[in-house]
């Protein structure tokens, strides 16, 4: 029992060392990504208004399709409700994941955050589409940013 407690106690403490203690310093490239799409997508306000006509919602912009797409996929998400992508930024970003792992798995193995980003803003084949650059230099920009050393 002792031992299993300084286990976990000296997990934990890698965790806030590796994080800064309080959970200050930079993220992981996986968490700049997720901040910098909801930058791009919503200017990372509180309560994001819906996109694109009121189709796309939350923090990240999901369309119906996009969240139904990664539902069929993963049975393990299945209990989500569309509304979960509007008001669980936590929630929304399971669907993210799920998302990229149906359509570019390699890639999201991979950390391709290139890929990822295009995908998500066009698509299962949006990282083949030049109109889809953009929106990449855009995330790209913010990770860039959030993954810069502090002074």
């Amino acid at each position: 029992m002792t031992k299993r407690i300084t286990i976990v106690l000296c997990l934990l403490l890698a965790c806030l060392i590796g994080r800064g203690i309080g959970g200050e310093g930079r993220p992981t490239e996986r968490e700049a990504f997720f901040q910098a799409l909801r930058i791009v997508e919503c200017g990372d306000v509180a309560d994001p208004p819906d996109g694109d006509g009121g189709e796309a919602i939350g923090p990240y912009q999901i369309h119906r399709a996009y969240f139904q797409d990664a539902v069929d996929f993963d049975e393990s998400i299945a209990h989500l409700k569309y509304e979960d992508c509007r008001t669980d930024e936590f929630k929304a970003s399971q669907v993210v994941a799920t998302y990229m792992r149906r359509y570019v798995p390699r890639a999201w193995k991979a950390e391709d955050w290139q890929v990822a980003a295009r995908t998500h803003n066009g698509g299962p084949r949006g990282a083949k589409k030049s109109s889809t650059l953009p929106y990449w230099r855009k995330v790209k920009a913010e990770m860039d940013r959030l993954l810069e050393p502090s002074t």
